[in-house]
């Protein structure tokens, strides 16, 4: 098995109770995502910005949020990417908020 992957995008479920905010709170974790996870040695990159990835965009008790979207890889692709980050940028105009890797960090000039 090629040990050197990075899977990116939206999920489809959370992984922990941290990463859904809402008054009822109900909902169950994606633990078939946490069992694989481990299964296959994968890695959660974490991420700066904001926590929740997707909006039901209501207001009040009401709103739910949740982290749906997120990088996994393999700790070899770690060690190939070293610098590698993920931000959650600001959602416009869509439920989820968006994410970008970068890969190696920029540097400034001047």
């Amino acid at each position: 098995m090629n040990k050197h992957f990075l899977l990116i995008g939206d999920f489809n479920g959370h992984m922990y109770a941290s990463e859904k905010a809402s008054c009822s709170n109900s909902g169950t974790l994606t633990i078939d995502m946490l069992l694989a996870m481990n299964e296959i040695g994968a890695i959660d990159l974490g991420a700066t910005g904001n926590l929740f990835t997707w909006s039901n965009g209501r207001n009040g008790n009401e709103n739910v949020k949740v982290k749906l979207d997120r990088a996994l890889a393999y700790h070899y692709w770690r060690i190939l990417f070293p610098k590698a980050t993920l931000t959650v940028l600001p959602a416009i105009q869509s439920d989820h908020n968006p994410i970008l890797l970068k890969t190696d960090e920029e540097h400034e000039q001047g």
